[in-house]
């Protein structure tokens, strides 16, 4: 059970089965295997160990920065398109990939913006979803702490 921790701990971007697969492939010992928990609490023991190693979530906008590897996705593209900053009184972050933009830009667009599900620090959460040969995919997530149209408009542009 520690050698699933602490993995959990070394590669926190991994899913729990694959820290269970890799740490039990070689386990060969019947009374080890026997005596392990069942699935579901191990899985729920390694999100535990991910959360250790996670800082606590900010309480005011001007508290935190976003620093890699959290503007990067599991693939090392980059992830944190713009960002006005922790000084910002009307803070707007926007999410998205490279290949994500240019998909946007080449095929129709649904947008939705929402104010039930935004983070408890931000207005609203803006989502952009684009359509291509019947496939659906979310393109990039908005978080901003005002609602004014030019704002929106500069920051997208830019």
């Amino acid at each position: 059970m520690h050698r699933l921790k602490r993995r959990a701990q070394e590669q926190p971007n991994e899913p729990p089965h694959q820290v269970i697969a890799g740490e039990l492939t070689n386990e060969h010992k019947e009374e080890v295997l026997a005596n392990l928990p069942e699935h579901q609490h191990l899985r729920r023991s390694i999100d535990r160990a991910k959360s250790s190693r996670r800082s606590a979530n900010p309480t005011h906008l001007n508290s935190f920065d976003i620093l890699p590897p959290n503007t990067e996705t599991i693939r090392n593209q980059m992830f944190l398109h713009f960002d006005s900053g922790r000084e910002e009184v009307s803070r707007l972050i926007i999410l998205t990939t490279k290949r994500n933009l240019e998909i946007l830009c080449q095929n129709r667009i649904f947008s939705n913006g929402t104010f039930k599900t935004a983070p408890h620090m931000f207005t609203q959460l803006f989502a952009e979803q684009g359509c291509s040969r019947i496939i659906y995919s979310h393109l990039s997530t908005r978080l901003q702490t005002g609602k004014t149209k030019k704002r929106t408009t500069d920051c997208t542009l830019s």
